[in-house]
């Protein structure tokens, strides 16, 4: 786990509390789930409300998460490759000013309809 740039080795499982990342649980046998609000801590080493509400104001102009998820099995002289696989989750908050995207298109009755979405992107990278 890399948080504030410092790379950590965590073992995650159903009970376990990851400090500073509360919602990062194992979720059974469907990997990692992790709520918006860590995510966002994880990105920007700061709380969701600073980042959303605060001076930056990107709850109304936007953000972009890049998630990245490395993982590895290579041991020294584990020709088999029975190493368990070990993971490195991070993310950076991209240095964008805005992400939202406005769309005007036609309505049946002649008008036209204007749709503004605004929020948070994720994408990730798994490598």
């Amino acid at each position: 786990l890399e948080l504030d740039g410092v790379q950590r080795k965590v073992e995650i499982t159903d009970d376990a509390q990851v400090d500073g990342l509360p919602s990062l649980k194992h979720h059974g046998g469907f990997g990692l789930r992790v709520t918006l609000e860590d995510l966002i801590k994880l990105a920007t080493g700061q709380d969701a409300e600073t980042v959303l509400d605060g001076e930056s104001k990107r709850r109304y102009l936007g953000g972009t998460i890049l998630l990245c998820i490395d993982y590895t099995n290579f041991q020294t002289m584990d020709p088999l490759a029975k190493h368990p696989v070990e993971y490195v989750l991070s993310a950076r908050l991209l240095p964008f000013n805005t992400t939202f995207r406005d769309k005007v298109t036609h309505s049946t009755d002649g008008g036209r309809v204007y749709e503004s979405v605004h929020g948070i992107l994720i994408r990730g990278r798994i490598h």
